[in-house]
């Protein structure tokens, strides 16, 4: 819901700004369609399929922008 998108914006700003972070990565499986809605509201972009620990399914990233 809209309280997990403005937490994971909240992390967002605060990875990218207090901890000068320049990537984000995220691995989400295939199965979980609510992970991968709530990643791309928050700004992730597929990057490429992948498996973690036996599970299928696509490594998202968010890089900083500068300003």
């Amino acid at each position: 819901g809209s309280k997990a998108v403005d937490a994971a914006l909240e992390a967002k700003h605060i990875m990218f700004n207090d901890f000068h972070a320049r990537r984000l990565v995220t691995f989400v499986p295939f199965t979980n369609r609510t992970a991968r809605k709530l990643a791309v509201a928050a700004g992730f972009v597929e990057d490429m399929n992948a498996e973690c620990m036996g599970i299928e399914g696509v490594t998202m990233i968010m890089e900083a922008t500068c300003q």
